[in-house]
């Protein structure tokens, strides 16, 4: 019997940086910016919080237009969360093991319900 099963979602299982790197975008756009940071320059800033990510892409920015593309990409992917769906990573042997092992008590069903 299984008790207990750990992995690390996102980067093995569901890949965001594509969602991430989009949603940076939209938001320095509706923050009115007009200099939009690459895909590469938003990549090197994924895992690090937030306000840090934003203040590494905008450093000569004043606190207040941070603050702002903050607001406006929590605000975008909230929205983007519940409309698109993720595609997985791994489409294997692996990703359907994780799948048995998960279904086994119904907690598969539990963590996609947690995901929404």
């Amino acid at each position: 019997m299984i008790k207990l099963v750990i992995f690390d979602w996102d980067g093995t299982l569901i890949d965001s940086a594509e969602q991430i790197v989009v949603t940076m975008q939209q938001a320095f756009m509706e923050a009115g910016l007009t200099e939009i940071p690459k895909p590469e320059q938003i990549k090197r800033i994924i895992g690090l919080s937030l306000d840090l990510a934003v203040t590494r892409l905008l450093p000569a920015e004043k606190t207040s237009v941070i603050s702002q593309v903050v607001q406006c990409y929590k605000h975008l992917f909230r929205q983007k969360s519940h409309k698109e769906s993720r595609e997985p990573l791994i489409k294997s042997r692996i990703a359907l093991a994780y799948r048995r092992v998960l279904n086994q008590g119904g907690l598969l069903q539990e963590c996609l319900d947690l995901s929404k």
